[in-house]
């Protein structure tokens, strides 16, 4: 039986001195997001340092979060980058202006920073009673949940919606813990599930994602606000997701909070062979209950280099 996954952050060793800098929210999101702005521009690192007249490597762990970013540097880059938006920038006036270690993001640009918090982590672990993890949806799966979740989105926050969905050949420790009721409740037709299942399967097979099914009647506390993960940063980063926001937390007190709920999750998972027996039979119901035809099927599936993804980005309703 495969043992229960723990945290992918390892404790501090040894004595914490006044030299050591624990990494706070603001400036473990803020990194990712720079990098995801400047890479989606095909900006080099020489020219984003050239706009704050400062060294590459300044640059570099302002983007990885080894070093705190100042409001004003962020907001140059931001413009540099075609950010332009007067909401955005004044969200992050607002975020480095508040409480450091717990940073609520519901203002546009929300879903792009949780994106590049989620691309930059060496480790994922996530769980998700609600819905099945953005990082792992098909194109369908998201296009049949934002319809159900229409009432709950306010396009305002997010009008350009994109997918999260993780590449096949990605290099992250990613962990998921999934309520069983999932494999049983239908999101789309069952052509839709029946294609997400097997992508879940696929990824399971190639070794790219651990999934452990959390059965019914094995009672556990719920996240806060639908998701909860941990992101493995140059700090650990604890995020809350709702439908249209998310919650970054760190620091002694948010690590005391969450992590004993997500070992208690992983503690009464099934392992990680019977989970993959249980998604491969919830497959098999939904293959059957509607056969898939071919073109209808290739809309199921997850986006190639050949078929790029413009699927609208997925949110969790709140409890």
């Amino acid at each position: 039986m495969n043992r229960p996954a723990k945290s992918n952050v390892p404790a501090p060793a040894g004595r914490v001195t006044s030299f050591t800098r624990i990494p706070d929210a603001v400036t473990l999101v803020i990194g990712p997001y720079l990098r995801g702005l400047r890479e989606a521009r095909s900006v080099s690192l020489q020219k984003a340092a050239g706009v704050l007249g400062c060294h590459l490597a300044k640059i570099s762990r302002l983007e990885t979060g080894i070093t705190p970013q100042r409001t004003e540097d962020v907001l140059a880059l931001m413009r540099y980058y075609g950010v332009h938006d007067p909401e955005q920038t004044e969200e992050i006036r607002r975020l480095f202006a508040g409480n450091r270690h717990r940073v609520p993001d519901c203002a546009p640009g929300w879903a792009a920073r949780l994106a590049a918090c989620e691309s930059a982590a060496t480790a994922i672990r996530t769980y998700t009673p609600w819905t099945l993890p953005p990082i792992l949806q098909t194109p369908a799966y998201a296009q049949a949940l934002r319809r159900t979740l229409a009432p709950l989105i306010d396009e305002s926050t997010e009008p350009a919606p994109f997918s999260r969905t993780l590449p096949p050949d990605h290099d992250k420790a990613v962990t998921v813990a999934l309520d069983a009721t999932l494999l049983a409740r239908p999101t789309g037709s069952a052509c839709v599930m029946a294609a997400q299942l097997a992508h879940l399967l696929a990824m399971i097979e190639h070794g790219h994602v651990q999934i452990r099914i959390v059965p019914l009647d094995r009672l556990v506390a719920l996240p806060p606000n639908g998701n909860l993960s941990e992101l493995t940063l140059h700090g650990p980063l604890y995020v809350e997701e709702s439908a249209m926001s998310a919650v970054y937390a760190t620091g002694p007190v948010t690590r005391s909070k969450h992590l004993p709920l997500l070992d208690t999750v992983f503690d009464a998972a099934e392992s990680t062979d019977r989970s993959a027996d249980l998604i491969r039979q919830a497959q098999h119901r939904f293959a059957q209950e509607e056969p898939a035809h071919p073109a209808h099927f290739a809309e199921t599936l997850p986006p190639s280099k050949d078929r790029p993804d413009r699927v609208g980005e997925p949110r969790l309703p709140p409890r």
